[in-house]
Parts: C-alpha cells; sequence; structure tokens
C-alpha cells in the first residue's frame, strides 16, 4: 500500500500564489475542533464529493469525528458513488451535531443548500473554513482559503495536506483525483498544475484508467437516447445590440425524469467550443419550471452572464437558476443577462 507523507511540494513553482493561502491557519482551525460536518454544494459533482471524501477520511485519520453531508433530500449519483466513501454521505435537510463546518468546492452559501441557514451561525462563532477554488467566491466563512482559477477543490486541498505534512492513503489520494479529473474535463482545460497533481497521485496507486471509466465514460442505453434527444433541440441565440451568439441545449423536465443527473451534465461537453457561437448554455429542467443553466465558453467570461442572474462560477464555466414558464422564457432571459454584460463590447 502506497501512502505519501512528503513534504515535496512537486514544482511549487506552479503553485506561487500558494502564499496567499491560509494554510497553516487551516491546520489550527482543524487542530482546535473535536466534531466536524464537511459540506459539499447541492447536485453534486465529482470535485464536491472528491473533496468531502477526502476531508472526512483525513480528519478520521486524526482520530476526529468527521461526516460528510450534503443539504438536499435527492440521492447522489450513482457514478459519484464509486469514489471512496461516498457511500458514507449524508444527504439531508438537517445539519448534524458538530462542533464546526467545513465546506468544500461551495462557491456560495446558497451551494450549500438546505444547510445554508444553520452553516452560517458558524461563521460569527469562529466554527466555520471555507475551501474552495470558484473565482466569484468572497468568501463566507470565519477562515477562508480559496483558490481563485486553480483546477479544483480538490487541488486546494492536495498543497494543504502536503503543505502539513498529512498522510495521503491510496483513498483519499483516488478521491483528490476524482475532483480534478472531473473539474478538468478529463485534463482537456487548465495549466501544468494539474499534470503536476495528476502524476504526484497515480505515483501513488491511483488508477487513472478506472476512475475516466467510472466518472466520464460509463453509460446507460437509455442516458445515450435521452442526450440525442436534448442535442436535437440545439438552437443559436443573438444578443441583441452586440456581436455575440450562445448556442443553447434544452434538456426539458419530460427528456430528462428519471435519468442520473451526471449523464445530463455530460452535456456540456458539447457546447463549450461551438463554431460559430462566443459561448454556450445547457438548459436542465430537472423541477417543472426552473431551469438549472450551466455556462461554458473558451474565452467569453461567461461568469459575469451566470452573476447578473444570481449565480457565479468560473471565468470559463459557470451556473445559474432561471424560473421561466417555458424554455424560451429562460433563453431570453439569459440573452438579457448577456446584453447587460456585453452590451458596450
Amino acid at each position: 500500500m502506497h501512502t505519501s507523507h512528503t513534504n515535496d511540494l512537486h514544482d511549487s513553482s506552479l503553485f506561487a500564489d500558494e502564499q496567499e493561502l491560509d494554510f497553516p491557519g487551516l491546520t489550527e482551525f482543524v487542530a482546535q475542533g473535536t466534531s466536524f460536518a464537511v459540506v459539499g454544494h447541492i447536485r453534486p459533482d465529482g470535485d464536491a464529493i472528491g473533496s468531502v471524501t477526502a476531508v472526512v477520511e483525513q480528519l478520521r485519520q486524526m482520530a476526529l469525528q468527521a461526516c460528510g453531508v450534503i443539504g438536499q433530500s435527492e440521492p447522489l449519483q450513482s457514478s459519484l458513488l464509486t469514489i471512496p466513501g461516498a457511500d458514507q454521505i449524508a444527504t439531508c435537510t438537517t445539519l448534524p451535531q458538530v462542533d464546526r463546518v467545513i465546506t468544500v468546492d461551495c462557491g456560495d452559501l446558497q451551494r450549500c443548500g438546505s444547510l445554508a441557514d444553520e452553516i452560517a451561525q458558524f461563521g460569527p462563532a469562529g466554527t466555520l473554513a471555507v475551501i474552495d477554488h470558484h473565482a466569484t467566491n468572497r468568501g463566507f466563512g470565519s477562515l477562508n482559503c480559496i483558490a481563485a482559477g486553480w483546477e479544483s477543490t480538490t487541488m486546494v486541498l492536495w498543497r494543504w495536506m502536503l503543505s502539513a505534512g498529512m498522510s495521503i492513503t491510496p483513498r483519499i489520494a483516488a478521491s483528490l483525483y476524482a475532483g480534478l479529473l472531473t473539474d478538468t474535463g478529463s485534463f482537456r482545460w487548465g495549466t501544468g498544475r494539474m499534470h503536476a497533481m495528476a502524476q504526484a497521485l497515480l505515483s501513488l496507486g491511483v488508477d487513472g484508467s478506472h476512475w475516466s471509466m467510472e466518472l466520464l465514460d460509463r453509460r446507460r442505453a437509455d442516458e445515450l437516447a435521452m442526450m440525442g434527444r436534448v442535442l436535437a433541440t440545439t438552437t443559436v441565440c443573438p444578443v441583441a445590440d452586440t456581436n455575440i451568439r450562445f448556442v443553447a441545449l434544452t434538456a426539458a423536465h419530460h427528456i430528462i425524469a428519471g435519468v442520473d443527473h451526471a449523464a445530463v451534465e455530460a452535456l456540456t461537453d458539447h457546447i463549450r467550443a461551438v463554431d460559430g457561437a462566443d459561448f454556450g448554455v445547457l438548459l436542465k429542467e430537472f423541477v417543472p419550471g426552473t431551469y438549472q443553466v450551466s455556462f461554458r465558453s473558451t474565452a467569453t467570461a461567461v461568469a459575469q452572464i451566470a452573476s447578473a442572474l444570481g449565480g457565479g462560477g468560473h471565468t470559463f464555466a459557470s451556473g445559474a437558476t432561471v424560473h421561466a414558464a417555458t424554455p424560451q422564457q429562460a433563453l431570453d432571459a439569459i440573452a438579457a443577462a448577456a446584453h447587460q454584460a456585453y452590451a458596450n463590447r
């Protein structure tokens, strides 16, 4: 069995901005607690679940009480349950009794879902730590470790664990890798940081092919049929008074009801770089009349558009929620937000 106790920080020049992160403060925050809830964002992805499981496993290695929590009633996607420890994460609407909370990969407090109000109470008490990599995260904890622009939250955790001399077991390494793999689209976008991290984790015994298959490639026949129906909705939308055009896919409720959310989210791979479009959007109507919108681009700062709709995220990968009676009304709201952001372009 491979474990890492190394303080070798692996190409530290790639992580020069790490000095701005309060890793010593985070280590002290952990040392001062005895019981922790580690909270990932609602509708979690691989980075959220990988981050939760990695932190829970690390805290338990330190003989601390820790549990992973997602603030929703819906169960986790089946593919995410392959991540070590994911089957122990509770999906619930009430926070367990703990003395400290650590949120991971939550770009703002509302991303904590039904647990948001309870979690907010830990901030004034100095018992809320926020670990994240979203550029729009302004910091809602009593301690904030936000590496804006880094490829994944698991990358922030990896660097913290290395800096603190913590042991990275095979289970922790697999969780960290899961977050990196999924948030970089299988290493299709990012910097040399992601390759340095991947190499370090693979050297600990992580099976990269296995995790690519489980988290990105595995599909059912009915999921492929659903994807075809959604791709058939492809629409190119102009933004008034600008030279901007965006491509849109609409995953209507009657098409995606009962389908694993991971298969729906995978459609974002098709909208990032469409010829003739400045950015892409995927409308996901998991609940009738409520559209979860994923924004993707290679050059247009879609975070500004998402923010105008009350959302946020990364510069080129963001999200928001739009309430509308029809898909067209949702698209009109997106076009208006894009106009607001880029009318003077």
